[in-house]
């Protein structure tokens, strides 16, 4: 935002006036991305959730300090010597029909392969090992004899309770427990045999005491003859013979905590976000069957331990990135969204919100083709980088519709200002980010690739696909329509003619002024449809027959005073330059019959 405004001073050296022709385009820019961002709100994901907030926030305080403070502190100088990045601006790629053709052939074939670009879950491949750090993970793992052809699987039960969940495991351990190494278990390492629940306490402890009391007086006296045949004292198995006669009751979970949080402590876990705990059984599997038997221990688990679930690591890493992916499909429709609403509020039609979106729309699908093409895959960080590529050609052909309009309804140059803003904040993007192609790490060449696609196709679609469209909407065989088309002419062309027949009612010439004012600005706009309807307030009849309109319509009262008195002259006050600037360009344009004054 400081470096549109910046650069935007070499086009128009007066601040109150660059601020004028600026802070519309930014204001919109800024208001569609902080939208964007709060849709991150709603997410599950915290991070993405403080993403969200903490961006919304940043553009809140940035777009305060531009239109307050920075004004201040920047020193107008007089406009610079043309450079390679104005040349740049003043191309006009809309004017090049080969060049439109050629990009509407590309669109048609990205948007093809844009079906083929994938969500890359595997988060090994953004993680970067030089070679002596894979030589030693190597050496590593055959010290360790991990082998290959064996992977762990984690069952997991949960409960309520301490008691609920080891009871669930319980129960499903006991469904576990019938699949051996045909099947492709190899082992299982239950956690029951040192931790179960209160029922199970109690099970086994009747067990323990009906062994003792048929066996008790057996155990002592053989116990006792070998022990004295072995050179043992008497009193030797003291401890033991008091362990047989001991009377044991069943104990809490918390009783059991030095082994919940010594040996087992990777068994036992709780949640305390959800309040519930969690029993977790390491299952060793052949690897050829580890995604079949977490599928079937899954349906075993649903069955006898309802609310457990079974894993692998390596899928939970791709459960984790593609649920995020989801996420981000969430974010690209409600962000998608929330643009073109603000955008349709900001313009004031829905013709121009269109005309925004379609670039960003476009530039998408470019964006989808050439990762495709060239092999490129999201992953959980370029993504992100992605989303902000998005915005920044939200900004971008917001910039573009407000230089088209302003042209339009003015008569002054402002595209070429507008293009040199986006080039050198591309030009950022493209240095900064971009050289990140580069870079050795998966990771951050990533974040390159997409820069260099991502910034390419905004800018390029930013550039070409505005200008294009808002000329061929107001204009024909190189001139300005008299009546610019809109949906509704589209639709019902009959209905909408361009030309408004002299003697039509007030009400059919008012709508033919509204629509020919309809593509000049919201506050043009608004203007205008203020002062119709209090049209016959704002003129007076001079002694020589010519109707004096009163200033501050830009020209739209006397357009229609002139259309319904065609043999007479409407002379229209202008109260400042921008005021005669709209009446001449466009009202003087449907007719000849006006003439301007300055009050």
């Amino acid at each position: 935002y400081p470096l549109h405004l910046v650069a935007h001073l070499n086009h128009t050296p007066d601040m109150r006036q660059a601020l004028r022709e600026i802070v519309a385009p930014l204001l919109v820019g800024n208001i569609t991305t902080i939208g964007a961002f709060l849709a991150l709100v709603p997410l599950d994901s915290i991070a993405l959730r403080d993403l969200g907030l903490f961006a919304a926030f940043l553009l809140i305080g940035t777009i305060l300090f531009v239109f307050t403070f920075l004004p201040h502190f920047v020193k107008v100088s007089p406009p610079r010597r043309e450079n390679a990045v104005a040349r740049l601006g003043n191309v006009q790629l809309e004017n090049h029909r080969w060049f439109v053709a050629i990009a509407a052939i590309l669109t048609v074939v990205f948007a093809v392969f844009s079906f083929q670009t994938s969500f890359d879950p595997d988060f090994s491949h953004i993680n970067f090992m030089t070679q002596e750090q894979k030589s030693d993970i190597a050496s590593l793992s055959s010290l360790l004899k991990s082998d290959a052809k064996v992977r762990t699987l984690y069952a997991v039960a949960t409960g309520p309770s301490a008691d609920n969940a080891l009871a669930a495991n319980e129960k499903m351990a006991a469904s576990l427990s019938a699949m051996g190494r045909n099947d492709g278990v190899r082992e299982i390492q239950y956690a029951t045999r040192f931790l179960v629940s209160r029922a199970e306490q109690v099970r086994r402890l009747a067990r323990w005491q009906e062994f003792i009391d048929r066996y008790n007086g057996k155990i002592r006296s053989e116990l006792t003859a070998a022990a004295s045949q072995n050179g043992f004292e008497g009193g030797s198995f003291a401890d033991f013979y008091a362990i047989l006669s001991r009377s044991y009751s069943p104990k809490d979970a918390g009783y059991f905590k030095p082994i919940t949080d010594g040996p087992c402590r990777q068994n036992f876990t709780y949640d305390s976000k959800n309040s519930r705990y969690a029993v977790v059984t390491p299952i060793k599997v052949d690897a050829a069957k580890a995604g079949a038997l977490t599928s079937k221990f899954n349906d075993i688990i649903t069955r006898t331990a309802p609310g457990g679930y079974c894993f692998e690591i390596s899928q939970l890493n791709s459960t984790i990135a593609n649920s995020l992916s989801d996420n981000f499909n969430y974010i690209g429709w409600a962000c998608g969204f929330i643009v073109f609403f603000f955008l349709w509020l900001s313009f004031g039609n829905i013709e121009l919100a269109a005309l925004s979106f379609l670039p960003m729309a476009v530039s998408w699908l470019w964006i989808l083709g050439l990762m495709a093409m060239f092999g490129i895959q999201f992953n959980i960080i370029n993504i992100i980088l992605a989303t902000f590529i998005f915005g920044q050609g939200d900004d971008y052909t917001i910039f573009m519709t407000e230089g088209c309009q302003y042209e339009y309804a003015y008569g002054r140059k402002m595209l070429a200002s507008y293009k040199n803003s986006i080039i050198i904040s591309a030009l950022i993007m493209f240095i900064g980010m971009g050289v990140l192609v580069l870079a050795k790490h998966p990771a951050l060449r990533s974040l390159g690739e997409v820069t260099l696609v991502g910034m390419f196709s905004v800018v390029l679609m930013a550039y070409l696909l505005p200008p294009f469209i808002f000329k061929w909407i107001v204009s024909k065989d190189g001139k300005l329509r008299k009546r610019p088309l809109t949906l509704r002419s589209l639709l019902m062309p009959h209905r909408y003619p361009q030309n408004c027949n002299c003697g039509e009612s007030v009400e059919k010439s008012m709508e033919y002024v509204r629509d020919v004012y309809y593509y000049c600005g919201t506050d043009i706009v608004k203007t205008v449809k203020r002062a119709l309807p209090e049209y016959e307030s704002l003129i007076s009849e001079e002694a020589d027959g010519t109707v004096r309109v009163a200033a501050g319509s830009y020209g739209s009262v006397a357009l229609l005073v002139a259309l319904l008195n065609p043999e007479r002259t409407i002379v229209a006050v202008a109260g400042d330059d921008d005021d005669e600037a709209v009446c001449h360009n466009v009202a003087c344009r449907i007719t000849n019959n006006i003439k301007i004054a300055h009050e």
